[in-house]
């Protein structure tokens, strides 16, 4: 590794590329990652990838593939420019470059101890240079800043208003990805950033309902296949279903019965990952909470006998789905 660093360093143009493009596979394996940073590979590259130079055009692409690779170390972190260095080069790349920037903050973003990273790139106007990138043609562009957005909003607090920082405009552009994608990857992505929204951010919740995000996400949990990306969507979605099914708003609850969000709920208490299951079983545990100030009596006026099976072995009352969010008419608890 150091021999091939120090010919990118100082070889012609057809030597730095052919030692790119030999370090690109040796980088397959992360072991190797350190060993490529400990050789001082981050400042030439730098270099390279900000060069207006025509001879070396040719280098940036492989460079920026290197460099969103060695971003995975966690040692990376430790050079706090890098961030702002690598979002000044969006606006300079083509499509390929600028993919590999986005994933390489991304990377950088995404260490467990990058808090402070994902907070000053969060401050420092990021949102809206990456926000246009989510109507660029290419999907994989889309994808890789709907996935940093989503890293650099995670930590936000409760009071952060996520629909003013979005706007309306793009919050719309990112349930059309979700209603439209035809990748899965995509589609995950863009419901891990919409459950990023904070509990606090009433407005954003109220955009979000009428923009029929719920529908559109017990469509796609109804048909839903067991990859890796719609996993991530289920667990996603599952967060938004918890934002929607607070205690204290039963006419947000009322709407998510209406919408057919309990059948999905139960489901992925059967069939989603742990994560999906757990989240699932909270926004169950909300809707009971209205259960018994709901619920109607046994013993109604005029001896006008109340529909079949209607009774509740729990709850000693009359219990439906829609009208009192009852657990076990809804088939997420036994009796």
């Amino acid at each position: 590794i150091e021999p091939l660093v120090f010919m990118f360093k100082t070889g012609k143009l057809e030597a730095k590329l052919a030692a790119l493009n030999a370090l690109q596979n040796l980088l397959i394996s992360t072991k190797n990652i350190s060993h490529v940073i400990s050789f001082g590979i981050l400042p030439p590259l730098l270099q390279l990838l900000f060069s207006v130079t025509s001879s070396l055009m040719t280098l940036r692409e492989p460079a920026s593939a290197i460099l969103s690779k060695i971003a995975l170390s966690n040692s990376i972190v430790e050079y706090k420019d890098l961030p702002n260095q690598l979002l000044s080069l969006l606006n300079l790349s083509n499509s390929k470059i600028k993919r590999h920037v986005l994933v390489a903050l991304n990377n950088i973003a995404s260490h467990p101890s990058a808090y402070e990273v994902r907070s000053k790139v969060n401050q420092n106007g990021t949102m809206q240079l990456l926000l246009p990138l989510l109507k660029e043609a290419d999907s994989k562009i889309r994808v890789s800043a709907l996935n940093l957005l989503y890293t650099i909003t995670k930590d936000v607090a409760e009071d952060y208003k996520f629909s003013e920082v979005i706007g309306g405009d793009y919050l719309q552009t990112i349930v059309h990805i979700v209603s439209s994608s035809s990748g899965d990857s995509e589609k995950g992505a863009a419901v891990g950033l919409l459950s990023n929204t904070p509990v606090g951010d009433e407005n954003a919740i109220d955009k979000l309902k009428k923009t029929n995000l719920l529908p559109m996400l017990v469509s796609l949990l109804g048909s839903s296949s067991s990859s890796s990306s719609m996993c991530r969507l289920q667990e996603s979605a599952a967060v938004i279903f918890v934002k929607f099914t607070l205690p204290s708003d039963k006419k947000m609850q009322l709407y998510v019965i209406e919408v057919g969000v309990i059948p999905v709920l139960v489901k992925l208490l059967s069939n989603g990952s742990s994560v999906a299951k757990s989240r699932a079983a909270r926004s169950l545990a909300q809707l009971s909470q209205n259960t018994f100030s709901l619920r109607r009596p046994k013993n109604t006026r005029w001896c006008v006998p109340s529909p079949t099976g209607a009774s509740c072995e729990v709850h000693d009352r009359f219990c439906t789905i829609k009208g009192g969010f009852c657990l076990v008419k809804s088939g997420a608890v036994l009796p």
